[in-house]
């Protein structure tokens, strides 16, 4: 019970004043500290194979003594106007499940410190298409520490925050790998039972990567008020 009332708590403050944050990076299979890069490409021929990873890692600004839990929100813009099958992947569509974003302390492969200091989490996400255009999804995601189980939070270090895996799966059946894409770190908040949140927005080294030859020097960070945070809390009922 104390999982699900963290939780829940942690999504009611997401609208909570602010104060400002250091920076958000983004890159293909490692940290910046790990030398991660901005692009990837796949031929788009097979099925099978090693999973793309982008990993989302944060500056934080300020110290927190009692750090609890935090969201993202990173979208995904695809060329040609509408969404492919390929990047379609909530239930019953070409590629259902095959777009995952993961918080956990386990799937932190990168060479930066993890944010969660290894602590149990629970975790829920929800993936939206069409928010900011017809060619977009939004992976929206959250995470925290059972209530009690707060730990502090220092600055200075990049720490990783989650990684988004796109899996080959149904790659052949499903038009539009091909495509360029761009996906973009948006927005990560910080939060603590105790103290103020921080909102973080701006890019620390870089927060956007390319897929396929998608823009990989970063455009603008994608407004983000319109997200439907009740989508999130219904996947935990």
């Amino acid at each position: 019970m104390k999982k699900i009332l963290t939780l829940a708590a942690a999504l009611v403050v997401l609208g909570a004043s602010t104060s400002m944050a250091q920076g958000l990076n983004l890159y293909w299979g490692n940290c910046g500290l790990g030398g991660g890069t901005t692009a990837a490409t796949f031929a788009c021929n097979t099925n099978t194979g090693l999973r793309f990873t982008v990993n989302a890692s944060v500056f934080p600004a300020a110290p927190m003594n009692q750090f609890a839990s935090a969201s993202a929100i990173i979208d995904v813009s695809v060329s040609g106007g509408v969404l492919p099958p390929w990047w379609q992947t909530n239930t019953g569509q070409c590629r259902a499940g095959y777009v995952t974003i993961s918080f956990s302390p386990g799937d932190n492969l990168t060479d930066c410190g993890d944010i969660w200091g290894f602590q149990t989490i629970v975790q829920v996400s929800a993936m939206q298409q069409g928010v900011n255009g017809p060619d977009r999804v939004r992976i929206n995601g959250l995470a925290a520490i059972p209530a009690g189980n707060e730990i502090p939070l220092a600055t200075g270090s990049e720490l990783w925050l989650c990684k988004v895996d796109i899996l080959r799966n149904n790659t052949v059946a499903c038009v539009g790998c091909s495509q360029p894409a761009t996906i973009v770190f948006n927005e990560t908040k910080l939060l603590s039972p105790s103290e103020p949140q921080q909102v973080i927005t701006n890019p620390a080294d870089n927060y956007c990567v390319g897929w396929n030859g998608g823009v990989v020097s970063c455009p603008g960070a994608t407004p983000t008020e319109n997200r439907t945070w009740g989508a999130v809390k219904n996947l935990y009922r």
